[in-house]
């Protein structure tokens, strides 16, 4: 057999990492020498018959052909590895795992089959015995040094998570994906000190790499160490001008230090910047945010910064938080901000769903049908359109045009929530506009009976 590929893949939840999961793929030779009750010419053709079945993913069949296979022939490690590759795909980790060992015991050494037996140990969760079998691939397969860096974050061992991307560094010498994963491991670890060291190392090491310094600013920061963390990010502006990123540091690092003067010039440069990622941009803003909550007299401040913003770069995090700002005070400009943000996302669900609301809120009731309408382009089943052309079209007394949409959009509701008393409500109100008592009646029951349910 040949050794079989390993492919890692990390996935981030709450901490925004990613995890491995070990990609089998097989490719056996038939042993030369096949004891049992069969001949050497019918084992290969119902072998490679299970094989073919397995390959167009017939797993049952390639099962049954196997058992067929090993009552014939007892002891033969490739068809004990074929039952669990196929008993894996299956998603049936306690058989995989049975003729899985099987096979180990007739070839312990055997690179494919501890390669499975890992697998499926990832598969079940059972990280421990993984763990087991990583330590053994990685004594041949160094590859595995950041597959047990991984395992060790899931099962919270930080320091093993630290020793193993150690390793795999001086194997392989330093990536953007380890060290995202260490930073992660940092925090999780909840050692800023043993961060700080880190960073300060690797700046020395590699000074042509920003991130060690931005990293560094941002762990001092979280230690509370508030100046050493701003000289940090003034020597990463002065190292690496281009990096914009360092005054998203300093507008965090501003904040938490009470300097808000400081941090709205950070933020100008973070909100104009044209070729910064909007998702920086809105970390930026998100910060200022947060001390906004405590401290509303910096929020006329905030808004001219957005307002310059929108004026010297084209990105979508201006104009949409300048929307949210607007939305109690002036509806209007408000919305204004909202059909900016959307020529640079015509497709949002979030923005569109706001323009429609405003524009019926504000009586702007053809616009709203016609906003409605192309939402519905790209979201033919979602409710909240409907609702609102469907009331646009009630407030211009098109009663039978808002009663159909209305009745079509109960048809999409698969809960008893607020949006279908809204929908029995709004066809009540049709049916009654109409001059359908019957209807407008039953209706009104239904409604009832619903909101009496929902409280």
């Amino acid at each position: 057999m040949r050794n079989l590929n390993i492919i890692l893949f990390l996935l981030c939840s709450l901490l925004g990492t990613t995890y491995n999961h070990a990609q089998i793929e097989d490719d056996v030779e038939v042993s030369d020498s096949i004891p049992g009750n069969i001949d050497e010419e019918t084992f290969k053709i119902k072998f490679f018959k299970a094989l073919s079945e397995r390959g167009i993913e017939n797993y049952e069949k390639a099962i049954q052909t196997l058992n067929e296979i090993e009552q014939s022939v007892k002891d033969e490690a490739i068809v004990y590895f074929q039952l669990g590759l196929n008993y894996l795909d299956l998603e049936n980790y306690r058989m995989s795992l049975i003729h899985l060992e099987k096979a180990k015991t007739l070839k312990p050494e055997d690179v494919d089959i501890n390669e499975a037996i890992f697998k499926v140990y990832f598969k079940q969760s059972n990280y421990s015995s993984a763990i087991d079998e990583a330590l053994l691939l990685a004594k041949t397969n160094k590859d595995y040094l950041i597959t047990l860096a991984e395992l060790y974050f899931r099962t919270a061992e930080y320091q093993k998570a630290l020793e193993y991307l150690d390793l795999s560094d001086s194997e392989f010498g330093y990536t953007a994906y380890r060290d995202n994963m260490r930073q992660e491991v940092f925090k999780a670890k909840s050692d800023l000190k043993m961060a700080v060291k880190y960073y300060s190392k690797r700046k020395e090491l590699e000074p042509f790499n920003p991130f060690n310094l931005y990293r560094l600013a941002n762990f001092l920061a979280e230690d509370q160490q508030f100046e050493k963390a701003i000289s940090a990010t003034q020597s990463l502006i002065s190292e690496h001008p281009f990096f914009t990123r360092a005054y998203v540091a300093q507008t965090d690092i501003f904040i938490q230090n009470n300097q808000p003067e400081k941090a709205i010039e950070a933020l100008k440069i973070v909100v104009s910047d044209r070729l910064l990622e909007e998702t920086y941009k809105i970390e930026a803003i998100e910060y200022f945010k947060v001390y906004l909550e405590k401290h509303p007299e910096y929020q006329q401040q905030f808004i001219d910064v957005l307002n310059t913003a929108t004026q010297t770069a084209e990105d979508n995090a201006s104009f949409l938080d300048l929307a949210e700002f607007y939305f109690e005070s002036d509806q209007q400009k408000s919305l204004e901000n909202y059909k900016k943000a959307l020529n640079q996302n015509p497709q949002d669900f979030k923005i569109l769903s706001a323009i429609c609301m405003l524009e019926f809120k504000l009586g702007l009731y053809n616009d709203a049908i016609n906003t409605a309408d192309k939402a519905l382009e790209v979201f033919p089943s979602q409710v909240v359109f409907m609702i609102y052309k469907g009331q646009s079209l009630f407030n211009l007394e098109q009663y039978e045009e808002a009663n159909t949409l209305f009745l079509e959009a109960v048809d999409y509701m698969f809960e008893e929530n607020e949006t279908l008393l809204n929908l029995y409500e709004s066809i009540h109100l049709t049916y009654k506009a109409l001059q359908n008592e019957a209807k407008a009646i039953e209706y009104k029951q239904k409604a009832e009976k619903l909101k009496s349910e929902l409280k």
